[in-house]
């Protein structure tokens, strides 16, 4: 007979509330004891609780009375699971040290377990870092028992939930037949080191990235201001090299100052246990994340290798920041007395100078904000006070662009603003994603473009910068930081117009084994021609990075102004672009020309579907034709140029083969008009995509679609099928 069982830790529910209170020092944790009560002289037991998807009991529940590892044991069989039925469990509690000083360091759970057949078992255990630890199946024949032990900066109170469950599955049995709990008590001067640690690592990290943002903020300004030579390298320059140099001394030794030790010298573990380990820190990381598929992956061994990941990956994140402030920039004379020029080369110091302005600011604003969290021993950033200060740091780094770049009307926005090629400025913004945050692409077309895209990589750059100082309260390293740089290019196959049957877009980027999402821009122009790409539409790259994609007919929707004709410029751009899903790389930004239609169906886009357009079957309506036993789906399509044409898509499969059927369209309150014959091949197939020699002005929602055998118009068995037509416009003729 199957069973589930859920053995309730029947001893602990004797756990239940002491009326002794708080004010005398409280009993040591038993069977019999109430909470709050203490283990092992270190943690206080505040609360606990129990619940199970089962009946059952028996498992007995002892403390470990361990000073520098308190915790709990579960024995007997806690979970059980039969064939064909499952067991769950929790256990919940709170525990915080008695001295009341972080110095909770890490947990050890382990599971021991017995699994026959198909069974499977899971434990699930919360830490304070908010993550979950997951100890997963037991195979048979395996090892008997799974250990998970996270590691977290020290924190003075835990709330635990300890997550069973059981399957036996189809054909096995699960029993979790044991459970221990234990945390590690660190002495309070290690909690005090490593603390004392994190926070000059910190601060260290964000006196470098605002040293050395400045440094080259300022040589760079001199350039534009013409008191350094335009070609200029301001990393050999001498004074900016001097800057640079003395923050990355000064992050060495703060690091080295705080983390070594008592003799300064990291790695070598002093006698009296003053220098934290790697692990007590949250640096116990191997190597150093990278930034932007880069060259930052030194090995992280000891506190001395700390700042060498942190300077490379500032160095890089700043690097780039600045270049995007100052690299593209048109030349423009500083010395010259014609306002404009005077005006733009004001523009372009204040671009640069407001944008490091903000850079430093965030900087300073999160190392703030994580100096907090570090003493506090958790945490997020940016918290509200830095969130604040952040965003007052952007509207003045806006306001400040705006102003210098705005036209001699003094009114942003309007026609007289410098543009971002006036300025000198990339076409399209750099395709980095903020960590849990927007996409930084897009096409940079205004000065409002130019002042989003100095704000977005501003953000990205910092954000990088300052959660690499904090591995022990964010881990991983933000996957947004270290996506792949790519070369990605699209080309039409025609310079001049979009061919409808034959759209055809290739190229080469780094997307091994990858997908490439083609992304659809809204709002431009067209009558009947548009550039028109589903959404979402995706294709898979070979692992060399190459694909090419054709665009079937079907697979397109449709974008349509319904101007005359004489309101379309002779060429239209639209802007197309593409992402690699998986490394975050995308192409240029390209305008491709849309061109006024032709007059033959094969330079045509007249309006095709929408995304996901409604389809409606060839089911007859009226006594079907014998051996018709054929379906489909019909779209129809008006132009709206005037006259026409009209477009009739539709498919038909699993008809009579080799049958020529005529096809009538026959529009609300009139008779049916021909438009045509199909013919069906050997599998009964065929398709249409046709223009008609009709615009059809009345067409409505109750139009109907017939085909018919031997020519004859609609009516009692002879019409084969029938279809009310799906459209998505509406004509003007």
């Amino acid at each position: 007979m199957s069973r589930t069982t859920f053995a309730v830790l029947g001893v602990v529910l004797a756990l239940v509330p002491s009326s002794s209170g708080w004010a005398k020092a409280e009993p040591v944790c038993s069977e019999t004891s109430g909470v709050p009560c203490t283990i092992g002289g270190t943690i206080l037991l505040t609360r606990i609780d129990t619940s199970h998807g089962g009946g059952g009991g028996g498992a007995t529940l002892t403390f470990i009375n361990d000073p520098l590892n308190p915790g709990v044991t579960i024995a007997g069989s806690p979970i059980t699971a039969d064939p064909g039925d499952t067991a769950t469990g929790s256990l919940s509690f709170t525990l915080q040290t008695v001295s009341g000083l972080p110095t909770i360091t890490d947990l050890s759970v382990s599971i021991s377990a017995s699994f026959t057949g198909d069974a499977t078992g899971t434990v699930k255990t919360t830490t304070p870092l908010g993550d979950d630890v997951v100890l997963g199946r037991l195979t048979p024949g395996g090892p008997d028992a799974l250990t998970g032990h996270p590691f977290f900066p020290g924190v003075s109170s835990m709330n635990e939930v300890i997550t069973l469950s059981g399957s036996g599955g189809a054909n096995g049995t699960a029993s979790l037949n044991g459970l221990t709990y234990q945390v590690s008590i660190s002495p309070s001067k290690l909690v005090k080191a490593a603390s004392k640690c994190r926070a000059a690592i910190i601060k260290g990290a964000g006196g470098f990235v605002q040293a050395k943002a400045k440094a080259l903020q300022k040589c760079r300004e001199s350039i534009v201001k013409g008191k350094l030579p335009a070609g200029t390298d301001c990393h050999a320059n001498g004074k900016t090299a001097a800057a640079i140099g003395k923050a990355s001394t000064k992050l060495e030794s703060r690091i080295v100052k705080a983390c070594a030790g008592k003799d300064k010298t990291c790695s070598t573990q002093d006698a009296d246990g003053s220098e934290p380990s790697l692990g007590d820190i949250g640096w116990n990381i191997g190597q150093c994340p990278n930034f932007e598929h880069g060259n930052c992956t030194n090995a992280i061994d000891s506190c001395s290798d700390i700042p060498t990941c942190i300077e490379c990956i500032s160095e890089a994140a700043i690097d780039q920041a600045i270049g995007l402030y100052y690299d593209a920039l048109a030349p423009s004379d500083p010395t010259s007395k014609d306002k404009a020029e005077k005006a733009l080369n004001k523009c372009q110091v204040t671009v640069g100078k407001a944008a490091t302005k903000f850079l430093v600011a965030k900087s300073k604003s999160l190392a703030k904000c994580w100096t907090a969290v570090n003493k506090a021993g958790s945490g997020s950033c940016p918290d509200g006070a830095a969130a604040t200060a952040i965003a007052a740091a952007e509207s003045k780094k806006q306001i400040a662009i705006k102003k210098a770049c705005q036209g001699p009307d003094k009114v942003f926005g309007t026609a007289d603003d410098l543009t971002p090629t006036n300025i000198g400025f990339v076409g399209a913004c750099p395709t980095v994603t903020i960590p849990v945050g927007a996409s930084c692409g897009h096409a940079v077309d205004t000065l409002s473009d130019l002042i989003a895209c100095v704000d977005c990589v501003t953000e990205f750059k910092t954000d990088c910068a300052a959660v690499l100082a904090v591995p022990a309260f964010v881990t991983p390293y933000p996957a947004e930081c270290n996506l792949a740089t790519c070369s990605l290019t699209l080309q039409p196959t025609s310079s001049t117009s979009v061919q409808f049957r034959n759209v055809l877009w290739s190229g080469t980027g780094y997307t091994p084994n990858g997908t490439v999402e083609i992304d659809q821009p809204s709002g431009w122009y067209g009558i009947c021609r548009a550039i028109v790409i589903v959404p979402g539409t995706t294709i898979t790259a070979d692992a060399a990075g190459n694909f090419s994609l054709f665009l079937n007919p079907t697979a397109l929707s449709f974008s349509i102004t319904g101007q005359p004709f004489t309101a379309v410029p002779a060429t239209t751009f639209v802007n197309v672009d593409a992402v690699d899903q998986t490394t975050g790389c995308g192409s240029p930004i390209i305008d491709y020309p849309l061109v006024p239609p032709g007059p033959g169906p094969d330079d045509s886009l007249t309006l095709l579907y929408v995304a996901n357009p409604a389809n409606s079957a060839l089911a007859p309506l009226a006594m079907p034709v014998p051996n018709e036993t054929g379906s489909g789906t019909v779209i129809m399509g008006q132009c709206h140029t005037g006259a026409g044409p009209t477009e009739l898509r539709f498919t038909l499969n699993g008809a009579t083969p080799n049958r020529t059927l005529t096809m009538f369209i026959t529009p609300f309150g009139s008779a049916p008009v021909s438009v045509g014959t199909v013919t069906t091949d050997p599998s009964g197939n065929a398709s249409s995509f046709s223009y008609l020699p009709h615009c059809f002005a009345n067409l409505g929602s109750s139009s109907t679609l017939s085909l018919t055998i031997d020519g004859n118009p609609p009516g009692a068995g002879n019409v084969a099928y029938q279809s009310t037509l799906v459209r998505n416009d509406v004509p003007v003729c």
